[in-house]
């Protein structure tokens, strides 16, 4: 089995949190940023690769683990990442939507409950 790591982008707009969502590889519903974990790559970085990967946003990652929540029979270490760069273009924009999400937002936006109520404790 391929273990998988996650995290969460989040920022701060006029003092307000924001988590950053994609859409899943079918383009179908909001998640995380979430991958195999490399080999050479302790969890939280091979995710922190994920989040630029996926959703093209760099910075400070936490190292600590915020939960995790169960994705195909696996629970999935997830942590945070403080975003200071988002780029305009990146690896998965022309297969993946992304869009910044307020907390009040998030119950319309992930239909997993396990993820919904892992963002939320984030």
């Amino acid at each position: 089995m391929k273990y998988k790591s996650a995290i969460i982008p989040y920022r701060f707009v006029d003092g307000q949190l924001e988590l950053l969502l994609i859409k899943n590889s079918n383009n179908t519903k909001w998640v995380i940023p979430k991958g195999t974990i490399e080999e050479s790559l302790r969890p939280v970085i091979s995710a922190t690769k994920e989040a630029y990967e996926e959703a093209g946003v760099l910075g400070i990652p936490s190292p600590i683990l915020v939960g995790t929540y169960n994705k195909n029979d696996q629970e999935v270490p997830t942590y945070l990442l403080k975003v200071l760069v988002e780029l305009e273009h990146y690896e998965e924009d022309s297969d993946r939507d992304r869009a910044w999400h307020k907390l009040d937002e998030l119950d319309d936006s992930i239909v997993d409950s396990d993820l919904l109520k892992l963002t939320k404790l984030a």
